[in-house]
């Protein structure tokens, strides 16, 4: 788990054939959720200091390393964006399905194995 994406996630990015990146989205409703395909784009500010949006990210990484990853962005609605011991009754709810759905992208990649498996952490 990360706060936000910065150039210092490029580099793990670039060993992964493919990343699922997990968001809270403001966005959307509480427990609305989204799953979409990242492309790289250019930046129109600094992406050295400063948080990066997905497809800024992957561009860095692109731009840095020459890898191509396949990146998915799966957001879903949230109600608090404050640190918290539990889910919002909405993100609860359609939890199951958030899940079935990263286990189904999961066994998509099946070149991807659990020992090139990366968990970010803050």
């Amino acid at each position: 788990l990360v706060p936000q994406l910065t150039i210092d996630l490029a580099p793990i990015i670039a060993q992964h054939p493919a990343v699922l990146i997990v968001d809270a989205a403001v966005c959307l409703a509480p427990g609305e959720w989204t799953l979409e395909k990242v492309r790289g784009c250019a930046s129109t500010h600094s992406a050295f200091g400063h948080e990066l949006n997905p497809g800024e990210l992957i561009a860095v990484t692109e731009a840095l390393f020459g890898a191509i990853v396949d990146v998915d962005l799966l957001c879903i609605g949230a109600q608090q964006f404050d640190r918290a011991d539990t889910l919002s009754p909405a993100v609860t709810q359609v939890l199951p399905d958030v899940l079935d759905t990263v286990r189904e992208w999961w066994a998509a990649r099946a070149d991807v194995q659990p020992e090139t498996t990366t968990l970010l952490e803050s």
